[in-house]
């Protein structure tokens, strides 16, 4: 947030048109990702010990970046759905995009109780 106030403070008309044309270029190919696992298969819980971070076992997942995580119930929600993702898919194989649509899928049939 204190980013987007220095930049506002500092933007000219040519920086504005810049980013104009830089967000009009298209991206190109996107190559699909797929996750070799999403956390360790031997972990079972994970902490949330703030809206910014999760716990798997002895490793921290640092999300403090993700700025529409307002609140620690939202990390919770991103927490539980890793878990269920590693032990429902442990080998893996699906792309990102297969397997958000496939949770998608889930919460609309089950709601987020399936987590």
């Amino acid at each position: 947030a204190e980013a987007k106030i220095i930049a506002a403070r500092f933007a000219t008309k040519e920086s504005e048109s810049l980013m104009v044309a830089a967000a009009a270029a298209p991206f190109g190919s996107v190559r699909a990702r797929a996750p070799v696992c999403v956390c360790a298969p031997e972990v079972e819980k994970a902490a949330v010990r703030s809206k910014g971070c999760i716990s798997f076992g002895d490793v921290d997942c640092d999300i403090a970046a993700v700025e529409q995580v307002v609140e620690k119930s939202q990390t919770r929600a991103i927490a539980d759905t890793l878990l269920f993702l590693t032990r429902s898919q442990p080998g893996g194989g699906e792309t990102v995009a297969q397997l958000i649509a496939k949770v998608e899928a889930l919460w609309d049939q089950n709601g987020m109780d399936i987590l």
